[in-house]
C-alpha cells in the first residue's frame, strides 16, 4: 500500500489560463509571487419538499458544484489583467489601463500545495473574477518593508470537459500518471488553437 499523504504546507507554481468560449483551454503560464490560497464552498441552496407534514424529501446543490477561492500573490502579472480581466495597455505610454468597457474571460489557475510526500497540484477549471485584485499600500518604516501583497477573490463552478463529464477541481499527487506534466496543459479540457 502506498504512504499517504499527512499534511499541506507552503503555496507555489501558480498558472493561468484563460478559456474560450467553447470551454477550451489556452496554454497556461506563470505567475511568480504565488502567497497564499484559501478555499470554501461556495452557496448552496437546499430545498425540501414536505409531504404528511414533515419534509421528507430534500436536495441539495453546492460542494463540487461550486466553490469560492481567495488568492494572495506578491503580484499578479500584467498578463493577468489583460488576458483574463481584459484591460489594456496604452499604446503611446505602456501603461496598463483599467476601463468599464474591460470583458472579463473564464480562466483555469492551477498551482502546487506542498506536503510530506511532495506537492499536491491542483487545477481549478472554470473560474471567474470577482472583480479586480485588491491591496493596500502602507509607508515603510525605517529598518522594515512593508509589503503590498494583492488579494483575488475567484468563484468556480464546474464545466464539461472534452469526455463529457462536469469537473470543477482536478488534483494531481505524486505518483500520478499527470503529475509531471500538470502544469503543460489544463487537465480533462480541449486545447484552444
Amino acid at each position: 500500500m502506498a504512504a499517504e499523504q499527512k499534511v499541506r504546507f507552503g503555496l507555489s507554481k501558480l498558472h493561468f489560463a484563460e478559456l474560450t468560449a467553447d470551454g477550451k483551454a489556452a496554454k497556461p503560464w506563470p505567475n511568480i509571487g504565488a502567497k497564499s490560497v484559501s478555499v470554501s464552498n461556495g452557496s448552496s441552496s437546499s430545498m425540501s419538499i414536505p409531504a404528511d407534514n414533515n419534509p421528507n424529501f430534500f436536495t441539495k446543490s453546492g460542494g463540487a458544484s461550486g466553490k469560492e477561492y481567495e488568492f494572495e500573490a506578491t503580484r499578479f502579472v500584467r498578463d493577468f489583467y489583460t488576458k483574463i480581466l481584459g484591460q489594456t495597455k496604452d499604446a503611446t505610454t505602456g501603461a496598463l489601463v483599467e476601463s468599464v468597457d474591460d470583458v472579463a474571460k473564464q480562466f483555469a489557475v492551477g498551482f502546487e500545495i506542498s506536503g510530506d510526500l511532495g506537492g499536491y497540484r491542483v487545477w481549478v477549471l472554470n473560474c471567474a473574477a470577482t472583480g479586480v485584485p485588491t491591496y493596500s499600500a502602507n509607508t515603510n518604516t525605517e529598518g522594515s518593508l512593508s509589503e503590498s501583497s494583492e488579494k483575488l477573490s475567484v468563484k468556480a463552478s464546474s464545466i464539461k470537459c472534452k469526455d463529457g463529464k462536469e469537473r470543477t477541481v482536478v488534483t494531481f499527487e505524486p505518483g500520478d500518471a499527470g503529475y509531471a506534466t500538470a502544469f503543460d496543459a489544463v487537465p480533462f479540457l480541449a486545447a484552444a488553437a
